[in-house]
């Protein structure tokens, strides 16, 4: 055994505190782990819509609250603004297309009307004619929406699934996408578009179509070929404008259908343009009379 000298010992000592020191350095140079913070998008928006994608993270685009009234608004939320062209599916399954323009400064505090645009025979109009649709309903601080009809370009084919489906993209896409003034909605039929309207889906009113305050402009259309009788909504608040030229081969189907909801307490303004043929008359024209003429009644 031999004796270690101070100075030797001291050595030592200073060598293994200075290796713990170096030893300590290195575990805390791992440093902490970082932590992320999860997003919220703003809910409503169909990510199958062409329009522009309105999600955002919490900080963006937070959640609207408001003390929106839900007996004269739909409070509809979520959507997207601007012009936007999408695609709706029915719990039957029936699906089809839809053109909207919504103005950007709508919201829980403020509710827009609503024009909604059935189409003639081949869907032409969907497209050439929306443009200035549009022009005619934000006139009337209206959100003007075109839909196409499912299954084919025609909505006089099975027209009382279409009728479903119809109601069904109000009440489930656009009323929770947007906030709709209630008593401000506005259907416009030209054609087999107006056919519909009036043989069918204002007939289902009530029953297997919600009611709907506001009325119809009703163009160069007829009766359609549906039978059932009114389904007992109060039509008070839903007042009828017809126009068809006098040389249009479907005038006697539009008096019939005049006759019809006349006898039904509904009530009813007419317009027959002499020599006038099928739909031979600016329909934006006519779109802008005639609802000027239903909100005066």
């Amino acid at each position: 055994m031999f004796l270690l000298n101070r100075s030797h010992l001291f050595s030592s000592i200073i060598f293994h505190i200075a290796l713990l020191v170096s030893l300590l350095g290195v575990i805390c140079s791992c440093g902490t782990p970082t932590v992320h913070r999860n997003t919220v998008k703003n809910p409503g928006v169909n990510p199958s819509s062409t329009g522009t994608d309105n999600s955002a993270s919490d900080d963006a685009n937070p959640i609207e609250q408001s003390n929106c009234d839900s007996k004269e608004n739909s409070c509809g939320n979520g959507g997207a603004l601007g012009l936007v062209e999408s695609r709706f599916s029915s719990t039957q399954g029936v699906a089809s297309d839809y053109k909207i323009d919504v103005p950007q400064d709508i919201s829980l505090e403020k509710s827009y009307g609503l024009m909604i645009y059935i189409h003639g025979d081949g869907a032409a109009d969907y497209n050439w004619f929306f443009s200035d649709f549009s022009k005619v309903a934000k006139e009337q601080n209206l959100i003007p929406l075109a839909v196409k009809a499912p299954s084919s370009d025609n909505w006089s084919k099975e027209p009382e699934e279409k009728a479903v489906y119809l109601n069904q993209l109000l009440q489930s896409e656009i009323f929770k996408k947007y906030n709709i003034k209630k008593s401000d909605i506005y259907f416009v039929g030209v054609s087999s578009g107006q056919s519909f309207l009036t043989g069918t889906f204002i007939r289902l009113m009530g029953s297997t179509v919600d009611v709907y305050n506001g009325g119809a402009i009703l163009l160069c259309g007829g009766m359609g070929d549906a039978t059932q009788s009114l389904a007992g909504a109060d039509f008070k608040q839903f007042p009828l404008y017809f126009k068809t030229g006098t040389q249009d081969f479907m005038l006697e189907k539009t008096k019939e259908a005049v006759k019809y909801y006349s006898s039904q307490g509904v009530k009813v303004i007419t317009d027959y343009p002499e020599g006038i043929g099928h739909c031979r008359y600016p329909l934006n024209e006519a779109i802008s009379y005639g609802v000027t003429q239903l909100l005066q009644m």
